[in-house]
Formats: C-alpha cells, sequence, structure tokens
C-alpha cells in the first residue's frame, strides 16, 4: 500500500504498527526494538539517548517522550550541576 515502508502485520522490532520502519528518532517508543523513550530526535544528554533508552537521572514519558530530570536520585545531570 502507498506509503508503507514496512508490513509485518503487526508491531514488530523492525516495524512500527503504522508500518513505517522501527527507529529511534521517530517519536514512537517501539519496545521490541528495544526502546523505552523516543524524543523524536538522536541527541545524548537530553533524557532520551542516541538509542532511545531513558538516560540516567532522568525519567520518560509518552510518544514522542518528555523526559524530566528525577531529584533526589543520587545522579547529577547537566543543569543539576
Amino acid at each position: 500500500e502507498d506509503g508503507e515502508e514496512c508490513d509485518t502485520g503487526e508491531a514488530s522490532a523492525t516495524c512500527d504498527a503504522d508500518c513505517t520502519l522501527a527507529e529511534c528518532g521517530d517519536g514512537q517508543v517501539s519496545v521490541l526494538a528495544g526502546e523505552d523513550c523516543d524524543d523524536e530526535n538522536t541527541v545524548a544528554g537530553d533524557g532520551c539517548g542516541a538509542s532511545c533508552v531513558t538516560e540516567p537521572g532522568y525519567s520518560c514519558s509518552n510518544a514522542p517522550s518528555t523526559c524530566a530530570e528525577v531529584c533526589g536520585d543520587s545522579v547529577v545531570t547537566p543543569s543539576e550541576g
């Protein structure tokens, strides 16, 4: 079908449920691809790292992910230090 990048019948490690490729930075959290956050970029140091894994000292939620520093966790993030 037009616009499909992939189609595995359901979400998989390589294909999101909307038939787009599962890739870090696409704004969709693909747990099957090993992501636990996706903030629509692959920049490290903003809470959701370059491989779409939550960085130490942050908590991320939703998709696209919004990450916030966690105060009191013994991890000093850039803006806390």
